[in-house]
């Protein structure tokens, strides 16, 4: 079971990011190039890119009673499917129901590096090559302070679990990845009345 928990974080964690890249990365050939050769990969790429998937959590996306429950076996969610819909529900209305996303254009963002908080960046001397990137995607709690010349030192959006949730300053997105009713309770709160405690 703990690998199937494992196998469905890591999903969720890519389908989030992916969602993240096709809502700032521009999607039509002629803007992606960016008057660039394109490559064998990159057309091959592009057809078989699906545009339509829809994220898992949504306020105009029905999730099924059937898969609502596949994902509460995996998670050993006690609650019901009404409590979902209603906590789903409740946190929507604090959130616009269309994302405030600039269109795409020759001029958006091109670069992109993703860095984990594993050890293997130490004493690598990457910082500044992180840094000179245009979007920069950290995961969960891993420090950037102290770590400066190793990791850099920007952080554009940062991937986090509730669990793991720290202060951001006002320069970073914040991209949660909610996986439990008491993670959406949890954003509610955070962004609402606040709470105390972890």
């Amino acid at each position: 079971m703990l690998l199937k928990v494992k196998v469905l974080v890591f999903l969720l964690g890519v389908t989030s990011i992916c969602m993240f890249w096709r809502a700032y990365m521009p999607m039509s050939h002629s803007v992606w190039a960016s008057n660039q050769r394109v490559s064998e990969e990159d057309q091959w790429l592009m057809k078989h890119l699906s545009k339509s998937v829809e994220p898992f959590l949504a306020p105009n996306f029905n999730l099924e009673e059937d898969a609502f429950n596949w994902w509460k076996y995996l998670q050993s969610e006690k609650r019901s499917f009404s409590t979902f819909k209603r906590t789903a529900d409740e946190l929507f209305q604090m959130f616009p129901h269309t994302a405030d996303v600039k269109g795409s254009g020759p001029k958006r963002r091109t670069t992109c590096a993703v860095v984990g908080n594993s050890g293997n960046l130490k004493k690598s001397q990457f910082g500044p090559l992180i840094d000179f990137h245009d979007v920069i995607i950290r995961m969960n709690n891993g420090r950037t302070k102290g770590y400066e010349a190793d990791v850099g030192s920007r952080t554009t959006h940062h991937v986090m679990y509730p669990e793991s949730a720290m202060d951001l300053d006002n320069t970073t997105h914040l991209v949660l990845l909610p996986f439990k009713i008491l993670d959406l309770e949890w954003v509610m709160k955070a962004l609402g009345t606040g709470f105390s405690g972890k």
